[in-house]
């Protein structure tokens, strides 16, 4: 299972994030049921040298599977 998802703001002059590395122990498919901090780091674009980023942790929540029983 991948993570996708970020958002940028206050860029200006065109310059851009084409990308953002997104970590997390919850991503796993053996992860166990419950929440998981998302680390977003490494930015990738244009005109990012000009700016201080900062980046703010999200949260992965893995639910409860549903199973379906069949007899016979």
């Amino acid at each position: 299972m991948g993570l996708g998802g970020y958002r940028a703001s206050g860029l200006v002059n065109g310059d851009s994030v084409n990308g953002v590395a997104l970590a997390s122990s919850g991503s796993v498919a053996t992860a166990s049921v419950g929440d998981y901090t998302i680390v977003a780091s490494n930015a990738d674009g244009t005109g990012l040298g000009n700016y201080d980023i900062t980046y703010v942790d999200g949260t992965l929540t893995v639910d409860k599977s549903r199973v379906d029983g069949h007899c016979q």
